[in-house]
């Protein structure tokens, strides 16, 4: 019997010690609400705008093999100027105009002749490689799009032609960008005038903005990078906006 008691006493002081340690934290919840700012909100806010390139950049090349003897080399560097007449002139009838293209200067490389297998011997040069490169940089995007897409007829002049694929740009995209911003906080305002007004709260005036990095990308692309992306691939894109506004209650 004496034991149970002690064993109630025990019982008693440990519930004791639980309502105490209970009450606590109890006050320390209070507390931490108390002292919660409950004075703003914080959204994200987005924005988007098609727009369509203004600017195409277009690399190209030909070439064609020479001998190595100087009369050879020579002949080949004469070949190389007559068919950059032949391209330029297919340009031209395209409507790209000479002051939209760069030529690069002629690129005359080293040709080595193979050594026998398992046979020591220092190669010697066999002959040249003479590359023209070239560069389309106009803002007439779908002439340039259209003469890449044709380039090939130029292989039936007997030009050995190689294009890469146009690249495209748009020039004012700051404009955009802080009307694109201003579309995103407004975006931000209706979304926090929906959480406070679903409170009973009046939304207050516009507090901070954290803008985030812009994504300009192919339309119904799903490309994002933290730092942003800026595609070429396409005429037509899509310039994105993303930031943080923070509103006063």
């Amino acid at each position: 019997m004496e034991r149970f008691r002690t064993d109630l006493v025990v019982v008693g002081l440990l519930l004791a010690a639980g309502l105490v340690v209970t009450g606590e934290i109890v006050s320390q919840m209070v507390y931490a609400v108390k002292t919660m700012d409950v004075t703003q909100i914080s959204v994200t806010g987005s924005a988007e705008q098609a727009i369509t390139s203004n600017r195409v950049k277009w690399r190209s090349s030909f070439q064609l093999p020479a001998g190595r003897s100087p009369a050879e080399l020579a002949r080949g560097v004469a070949e190389i100027h007559r068919q950059l007449a032949l391209v330029e002139s297919f340009f031209a009838a395209h409507g790209v105009s000479a002051d939209q293209l760069t030529v690069h200067p002629l690129q005359i490389l080293p040709q080595y002749s193979q050594c026998p297998q398992n046979a020591p011997c220092t190669p010697s040069v066999s002959g040249y490689s003479l590359t023209q490169n070239l560069r389309v940089d106009s803002s007439q995007v779908s002439a340039v799009t259209k003469l890449a897409n044709s380039s090939s007829g130029l292989v039936s002049q007997g030009v050995v032609f190689q294009a890469q694929p146009p690249t495209y740009y748009y020039q004012g995209l700051s404009q955009i960008r802080t009307a694109l911003l201003v579309k995103a906080i407004a975006d931000a305002r209706d979304q926090a005038e929906q959480i406070a007004g679903s409170s009973g709260v009046a939304l207050g005036p516009l507090r901070s903005v954290g803008v985030g990095v812009f994504q300009l990308t192919a339309p119904n692309s799903t490309q994002i990078s933290g730092y942003g992306a800026y595609s070429t691939a396409t005429i037509p894109k899509v310039l994105h906006a993303v930031l943080r506004a923070t509103f006063s209650l």
